[in-house]
């Protein structure tokens, strides 16, 4: 497996009234582990969460259980503007 390459990013805000969620997953043996951070558009973190799964998965697997998790605590919480453009990028970048 060859390293990934670095990359430079930066967090940006959501438009107006809106709440980013930022998730992201690793794996270690059998288990999976999965975060995320709930921030509003003036870069107050709203809460993070973290868990696993005692269960073997791929790493594309395990972001798609953390993407799974976050859009059920986002409606949990009734937040119904929320911006999920980085998902697209997590989820796109995850196989190259």
């Amino acid at each position: 497996m060859l390293p990934r390459k670095p990359e430079n990013k930066t967090w940006k805000k959501p438009p107006q009234g809106m709440i980013k969620i930022n998730f992201d997953a690793s794996v270690h043996g059998k288990s999976a582990y999965y975060g995320l951070v709930a921030g509003d558009d003036d870069g107050f973190v709203l809460v993070g969460r973290m868990g696993f799964v005692n269960k073997e998965l791929q790493i594309e697997w395990a972001k798609m259980l953390a993407m799974e998790k976050s859009i059920k605590f986002s409606r949990s919480k009734n937040w119904n503007l929320v911006d999920w453009s980085l998902t697209v990028q997590v989820l796109s970048t995850s196989s190259t």
